[in-house]
């Protein structure tokens, strides 16, 4: 998954924390505000059927921003389940 967050992000996958994420930026430029770049990234391991998703995220100044993108969305199926487990 690529991550872009401002300033600070923590993510949970079912409960567990498996990133912390900080971009911080020290110019406050009017230019740069309402940006976020998607240059984080992070794997974890999802068990069958639903996973939640937490993201948490903290402000030093001004807004807030996340956002995430899978990778490949069609990987989460996986090749190896039956078409009726999809």
């Amino acid at each position: 998954m690529t991550l872009g967050y401002s300033d600070v992000v923590d993510i949970f996958v079912n409960g567990q924390k498996v990133f912390q994420g900080d971009a911080t930026s020290i110019t406050r430029d009017i230019q740069f505000f309402g940006t976020v770049s998607m240059r984080g990234a992070m794997a974890s391991r999802l068990k069958k059927g639903a996973n939640q998703v937490g993201v948490k995220v903290k402000k030093n100044y001004g807004g807030w921003a996340a956002a995430a993108e899978l990778a490949d969305p069609a990987a989460l199926s996986g090749p190896a389940l039956a078409a009726e487990e999809r």
